[in-house]
């Protein structure tokens, strides 16, 4: 990063992020890339790109999309989102036909997108399985319908059931991925699509504040990690599912995503004696940091950035809690 060639990005004149995007786009098939500071904005303009003001896109009830990023699609796109309720937020091609034939007569002319989210963040990095996107695509091909894939953990589906990211991209017309989490690079994600496609999204990413001048900087710490970073996620699968083994040991927690597909671990604390803040502050003590946001529901995410030591000091600490809340 600190060797990086840069120049104006906005005017497709920094060399690094054009050797990114060039890079991204080779690996998924497709005709062009575009480097985003975030995974939101990068689903925003690819929703936006594929839409109309007043139009429906389809998407898991549970996704990133309809759920945190929502508001702000559908505020800045102008967008409804049709939800699908199924577990883990994996959906089938009947579902998706079934949705848009139970919406209002007048809405199913105006469903313009289907989403999917791989891996499924919420149902607990779950691999959309790849023979049902190829039919949900196969679907939505005869209908004129797009789809677009939330890869923000692509490359752990990918690492984890031996799918290529070519072959992902051949069953969507657009994709997003992160290059942070567990890619490791500082900030940023990209989206890939056809060359036309681009276009309208590089536009939409100006209007909204996606105009970037010497970001290669950053752009080089992305292809490192899309170079160097990709293989080694077989790791984070394995520590994950490390911390899951021993967690569900534990008298007071039950692993909710058992077994552990990826590098992230759902799971349900119960200790009714002990309070949340007296739980969070006795693991803080002992180095370690959850939070309450689907409180009494936690998860925990395994990257480059924890190894065997930290998931041991993990485990440790939580025996240390549920041991002096049992004494």
């Amino acid at each position: 990063m600190t060797h990086a060639k840069v120049g104006d990005s906005q005017r497709g004149e920094d060399p690094s992020v054009r050797a990114l995007e060039q890079y991204a786009a080779s690996l998924f098939g497709k005709e062009e890339a575009l480097f985003v500071p975030s995974g939101t904005m990068g689903n925003l303009v690819s929703v936006a790109s594929w839409t109309r003001p007043g139009d429906i896109i389809v998407a898991s009830e549970s996704s990133h999309v309809a759920g945190r990023e929502g508001p702000g699609i559908s505020n800045l796109a102008a967008v409804a989102i049709l939800g699908i309720d199924t577990p883990g937020g994996i959906f089938t091609a009947d579902d998706v036909a079934r949705a848009i034939e139970e919406a209002p007569l007048r809405s199913r002319a105006k469903v313009r997108l289907v989403t999917a989210e791989n891996t499924h963040n919420a149902g607990g990095g779950t691999i959309f399985p790849i023979a049902s996107l190829r039919r949900i695509h196969s679907l939505c091909r005869k209908t004129g319908i797009p789809v677009h894939i939330d890869g923000s953990r692509i490359f752990n589906a990918s690492v984890a059931s031996g799918v290529t990211p070519a072959d992902y991209g051949k069953v969507c017309r657009s994709l997003m991925f992160c290059l942070s989490k567990g890619l490791g690079a500082p900030v940023g994600s990209i989206v890939v699509g056809s060359r036309d496609f681009l276009e309208e999204a590089r536009s939409v990413g100006v209007r909204i504040g996606g105009g970037m001048r010497q970001s290669g900087i950053v752009a080089a710490g992305g292809l490192y990690a899309l170079r160097n970073n990709v293989r080694r996620m077989a790791e984070d699968h394995e520590h994950a599912k490390a911390l899951a083994q021993s967690l569900a040991d534990l008298p007071g927690i039950e692993v909710i995503n058992a077994p552990v597909e990826t590098n992230i671990v759902l799971f349900r604390w119960r200790m009714p004696t002990v309070s949340l803040p007296e739980f969070q502050e006795a693991l803080h003590e002992r180095g370690v940091l959850v939070d309450d946001r689907s409180f009494p529901f936690f998860r925990a995410v395994t990257h480059l950035g924890i190894g065997k030591k930290e998931i041991a000091r993990a485990v440790r600490a939580f025996r240390q809690v549920f041991g002096r809340a049992a004494a």
